[in-house]
Formats: C-alpha cells, sequence, structure tokens
C-alpha cells in the first residue's frame, strides 16, 4: 500500500492492535504502489487484507462471492485502479488451527481472535454450513467442496490447495470455543 493509505487505513479500518480487520468493518478499498502479479491470491503486507484477481473470483461465483466476502477496489498511485484486482475480507473468518508453536490471544481493542500455530492443519470445530466461503486472514480462503470443484485449481499454476481436515476435538490443547479461553 501506499504511506497515505497505510495511514487511512491505521486510522479507519485497521486494528493497530492485531493488524486485522476491525469487525464492524465492510469494503476496504486501498491504494497500491504496484500491481499484484502472478497469483490469484494474495494479501497487503502489514495487515490482514486479501486481494484476488478477478479471474479467480468470476469461479468463486458472484452470489457466493458477494455473499460471504466484502469486495473493495484497488487503487493506483495516479488515480486509476487495478481493474483485474479487488481487496477482500470475509463476513466470516475462520481460525485454521495447527498442532506447534501455538500462539493465541484475545485482541484487547477489537475483540478478534489473533491465533498462529505450525502443524499439520486442520479445523475445529465443524465450520457454519450455511456458508461457502470463509476468510482465513492473509489473503487466504477455506471454502466448501463444492466451491473447491467449480475453481478448477489446476489451471492456477501459484495456488496453493490443501484439504483441511475437520475434528470435534482439537489439538492445540485449547477449547473448542477460542472465545471461552480467558
Amino acid at each position: 500500500m501506499t504511506k497515505n493509505c497505510d495511514r487511512l487505513g491505521r486510522e479507519s479500518w485497521l486494528c493497530i492492535e492485531c493488524g486485522m480487520v476491525k469487525p464492524e468493518i465492510t469494503v476496504v478499498d486501498v491504494t497500491l504502489v504496484d500491481e499484484p502479479v502472478d497469483c490469484p491470491l494474495n494479501f497487503i503486507k502489514g495487515n490482514a487484507l486479501g486481494v484476488m484477481h478477478r479471474d479467480f473470483l468470476s469461479l468463486l461465483n458472484a452470489e457466493s462471492a458477494s455473499r460471504n466476502l466484502f469486495l473493495g477496489q484497488i487503487f493506483r498511485v495516479d488515480g486509476g485502479t487495478y481493474d483485474a484486482w479487488v481487496s477482500f475480507h470475509g463476513h466470516q473468518r475462520i481460525i485454521v488451527r495447527g498442532t506447534k508453536h501455538i500462539t493465541y490471544r484475545m485482541c484487547p481493542a477489537c475483540g478478534q481472535i489473533a491465533y498462529f500455530a505450525l502443524g499439520p492443519k486442520y479445523l475445529c470445530p465443524q465450520p457454519q454450513d450455511d456458508v461457502e466461503i470463509f476468510d482465513n486472514e492473509c489473503g487466504q480462503l477455506v471454502v466448501t467442496r463444492a466451491v473447491y470443484e467449480r475453481i478448477r485449481v489446476t489451471e492456477w499454476e501459484k495456488l496453493l490447495v490443501k484439504k483441511l481436515p475437520v475434528f470435534e476435538k482439537p489439538k492445540d490443547s485449547l477449547p473448542v470455543d477460542l472465545f471461552a479461553v480467558e
């Protein structure tokens, strides 16, 4: 992002305590110094806002994407737009859990969970049935099998896709409900 856009973000949509998009924020428009290249999904360094190529977005299905993601414009320094790209963050955030070097805290400023872990990745608890696309912060998405099948993964050379197992009990020694941790 440009320095001015970063400053404006810190004053409005970005939680400066945890670096995530504030929970009450919907659409986020940003100004980037350079156009993203070479991948369908990426993130903006220094915050948890994702960027997505419109060709990839079209495979997610317009109705599903608008129901599950907040989509913003990406502007160039000269005031034009990078029309092939959108910014995004999810209506619903999901935490992809791990098994090693777990760090967890609730942000005192915005109340969101800041979670990081290495090791094998998994979901716990089972995601909501009525949501097809979740945001996992940092330009990552977690999608249902139906969405996965629409994406045609082999057409995206730099797209890393992993199937995540779902467990009833967490393997990170934390409760199923991370908001219950004190």
